[in-house]
């Protein structure tokens, strides 16, 4: 009948013994049995061997005392009051046993529980001995399959729905996921509930009896197939919290709105996600006039002009979640104590609020051309408007004392706010990739920058403000990958303000002094270099990089690696694919790599034994043309390195046209089973243009499969 009942006080360790038994009074004979004890329950067997269906003696609301008997020194006299009143003696030869079995009993015999988990048990009934414990207050039996007791049943038997009344003291009880098609009109009866979650059930509507759960001050009625409520639910005075989300209601229901006057209940929040709502009429509009928090995302609401005006009644609202809808043109100028407002994915082309107390502005993945808060947000905290029409950011920015995190990625963006850096103080995460930023807002000021993640890559910058790293002290993430950048500025003459541990610089037009920059940023952990012009770089530079773990350095003109590199004591990738090398370092003390792609590069006498020898999981040296390999070098790698019919290099011919050459290599992976699929398409759209690409499903096989099946309509479809 399920896992046990949970008592936090109880050790789960079992004590275990053959002791002298004796049931009854004194004149009983003493017999030697297997006694088990458990949580609260004494197992008697029937001889000294656990062979046999034991008898089970139920410990709670009974007493433990300790006696002598003559011919018994260490001996308990055990008193059970449940199933009638009995007496067991439990005599021991061992002092140490006796004190074990004297304090479990003790606590077996103490007060019960207040709180039991049944959940996640495959329960139909409710185990029998549950019930002993008149006193429980919190009882979670989600994840089962309990009903409430049939009419024709023939024989009455304990354990249904129905007998949840028996626990007169149950404030909190939990039935989710019960696949419960109807709600049990039985639950109505218990008058100490305060929290009931029936929630993720397959229920079409609630009683009216409900209203006689007059203490509960928590329902939880979400991911069911409700479409209406009843009037009654006006009558729990005491209910502060009703959640309503991922159901079938049409409306927003009359009675959910009406609920919210402070002069009918307690509840403040309109907690409807995931439902099929397409507007809000102004009958119901007109009973809000208290509510706090609205979440109704995920639904299908589209606010017309004259609706987004009638929501000026709203004059205590401070949350307004209307993610996921079809609202393009929203106006709540009218709503001055709003703190938080969400409203991504909407396809929205123009945004006006009220930014009085306005704190957090979300609002990413939309169209927006038209941004308008006033008055300015002087308590902004963050605002995410990425993926958006934007051309420019207000002005109004730079005064947002309070800004932390401004994201504005994926925009038309030519410029920041003037001031943003100078005036915002403790600004710490700046987006603003893949826009047409060509140069940063000065920064004039001689204090620090509260920066610590900026990622500005995808853009068209060509230089970095003259005392901008110096400033940065705080910054942790730099990501400038794909701008026009020759040269970084200055770092800070004190080391220890240099504090940058990944560093994004690939796509630029950086060069070989880059290195001697870079390296003073000594926590640096991964630093990516690919695709500019370097040509060279020195041992003295790499070498004070002791904590680096990841280097990319690939698409450059590099002729040699320093030797440093083979002993940075960290590094666990390095790739340098499409450069020039003719020859590689000593790894024998870059004790930690992994993965070392060395591919297209023009390799000459590289040992494959002593590479493949080392910890490295994934060796890359396809489309090395001068390169030869012994296959007999091959067996003499370790049994764990991958035997020469798992490990594959293919060049593939394409047209001698186009601008790059393509290879790929495998390796044997951690798993014994792979649930990858590669993309490999050398045409796509025009013979100018190849895909390539790899999913990893993880456990699932059917993901990788699905997304390689349907990966070329879905980028035709985005591109």
């Amino acid at each position: 009948a399920g896992k046990p009942l949970y008592d936090s006080t109880f050790s789960r360790n079992q004590l275990q013994a053959c002791l002298e038994v004796k049931k009854g009074g004194i004149m009983q004979n003493w017999v030697r049995r297997m006694c088990v004890l458990t949580g609260t329950r004494l197992l008697i067997y029937k001889d000294k061997y656990k062979r046999s269906q034991p008898s089970s003696v139920q410990l709670a609301k009974g007493s433990v005392e300790e006696v002598k008997v003559k011919g018994h020194e260490d001996c308990l006299k055990l008193t059970v009051s449940v199933g009638g009143e009995k007496v067991i003696w439990l005599s021991f030869n061992d002092t140490t046993e006796y004190n074990k079995w004297f304090r479990k009993c003790k606590k077996a015999t103490d007060k019960l529980p207040t709180t039991a988990d049944l959940s996640n048990c495959h329960l139909e009934f409710l185990p029998e001995n549950l019930f002993i414990n008149e006193q429980l207050a919190m009882l979670n039996l989600r994840h089962n399959v309990l009903r409430e007791r049939p009419l024709d049943e023939d024989t009455y038997t304990i354990g249904w729905l129905d007998d949840l009344h028996r626990f007169r003291w149950l404030r909190s009880l939990n039935l989710a996921n019960n696949n419960l098609s109807q709600f049990p009109s039985s639950l109505c009866s218990i008058k100490t509930l305060v929290e009931l979650n029936i929630a993720s059930n397959r229920l079409e509507e609630i009683p009216g009896e409900i209203q006689q759960l007059s203490n509960l001050q928590a329902l939880h009625l979400h991911n069911n197939h409700l479409s209406t409520l009843p009037l009654e639910l006006l009558s729990l005075r005491k209910l502060f919290i009703l959640v309503l989300a991922f159901n079938r209601f049409t409306i927003l229901p009359p009675v959910v709105a009406q609920m919210t006057n402070v002069r009918t209940s307690e509840v403040e929040n309109i907690i409807m996600a995931g439902n099929e709502i397409e507007r809000i009429p102004s009958e119901t509009l007109m009973e809000m006039k208290y509510v706090k928090k609205v979440d109704l995302r995920m639904n299908q609401l589209t606010l017309n002009a004259t609706e987004t005006m009638k929501l000026t009644i709203l004059e205590h609202l401070t949350h307004l979640d209307l993610r996921d809808n079809q609202v393009t043109d929203l106006d709540i100028r009218s709503l001055r104590t709003l703190e938080y407002l969400n409203v991504e994915r909407n396809d929205m082309v123009s945004l006006q609020a009220n930014g009085m107390a306005l704190k957090n502005l979300f609002a990413s993945h939309n169209c927006i051309e038209r941004l308008v808060i006033n008055p300015k947000p002087e308590w902004l905290l963050q605002m995410d408007v990425s993926y958006n029409c934007l051309q420019l950011l207000p002005d109004w920015l730079s005064d947002c004392f309070f800004l932390q995190k401004l994201w504005a990625s994926c925009n038309l963006l030519t410029q920041l706010p003037p001031r943003l850096l100078n005036e915002a103080r403790k600004l710490k995460s700046l987006r603003a990739n893949h826009n047409h930023l060509a140069a940063l807002p000065p920064v004039d000021f001689e204090g620090s920058l509260s920066l610590e993640e900026v990622l500005l890559h995808h853009n068209q910058l060509t230089a970095l403000p003259p005392s901008f790293l110096q400033r940065a002290n705080k910054l942790r993430v730099l990501n400038l990958t794909k701008n026009r950048l020759s040269t970084l500025p200055p770092l800070n003459a004190n080391a220890d303000l240099n504090r940058v541990q990944e560093l994004y610089l690939s796509g630029n037009s950086l060069g070989d002094s880059l290195l001697a920059i870079v390296a003073e940023y000594r926590r640096l952990k991964i630093l990516h270099l690919s695709h500019n012009e370097i040509y060279n770089m020195y041992d003295s530079d790499v070498a004070k990089l002791e904590l680096l773990q990841e280097l990319n350095i690939s698409g450059n003109q590099l002729r040699q690696l320093p030797a440093a590199i083979g002993h940075l004591p960290r590094l666990v990738v390095l790739r340098a694919h499409s450069n020039i090398l003719a020859s590689l370092p000593d790894f024998k003390h870059a004790t930690a790599l992994r993965i070392l792609d060395v591919g297209h590069n023009q390799l000459l006498n590289v040992s494959v034994t002593h590479l493949m020898a080392s910890q490295l999981n994934l060796l890359d040296m396809s489309l090395n043309a001068q390169l030869k390999v012994d296959p007999k070098e091959f067996k003499s790698l370790p049994p764990e390195a991958p035997p020469p019919s798992e490990l594959h290099t293919t060049d593939i011919d394409v047209d001698s046209d186009l601008p790059w050459k393509v290879g790929f290599s495998e390796t044997a992976g951690m798993r014994n089973k792979l649930c990858v699929a590669t993309l490999k398409m050398l045409q796509f759209r025009s013979e100018n243009e190849c895909v390539f690409g790899m999913f990893d499903g993880g456990h699932n096989n059917d993901v990788p499969r699905l997304l390689l099946d349907n990966m070329e309509e879905i980028l035709n479809a985005e591109i």
